[in-house]
């Protein structure tokens, strides 16, 4: 059923939720234009403060001793490991439950047709 054939109503079962309210493929669309937009805007008016944060640890640690520096980066890749293997963790998670659940659903599709093809009238 194309979209624009009700003028003036929803089609289905929901036409009597907003009755005057013509249905539209883009619904929010502009909504959302707009929050990407303002979304836009404040990651540009804020990039100053983080390229600034950037420079004065850069400088400061480059001013620390040749230790200070390996300590630094060690403290990085440290605060990096956990979130890392968590995330690594969630994926391989994500993917084991769909691989399980696909093969579920295929499971079920075999064995309804094997019901269907044993009930079929002769």
């Amino acid at each position: 059923m194309v979209d624009d054939v009700l003028v003036g109503r929803l089609p289905g079962f929901d036409d009597d939720l907003l009755p005057r309210r013509s249905s539209h493929r883009f619904v929010g669309s502009e909504m959302q234009l707009r929050a990407a937009i303002l979304v836009a805007l404040l990651l540009l008016e804020v990039a100053p403060a983080f390229s600034q944060a950037c420079s004065m640890c850069y400088s400061t640690a480059k001013a620390t001793s040749k230790d200070g520096q390996r300590a630094i980066s060690k403290g990085v890749v440290v605060l990096l490991l956990p979130p890392l293997g968590f995330m690594t963790l969630g994926v391989w998670a994500a993917f084991r439950y769909g691989k399980k659940r696909d093969l579920e659903q295929g499971q079920e599709a075999v064995l309804s047709i094997q019901v269907a093809h044993i009930h079929l009238p002769k």
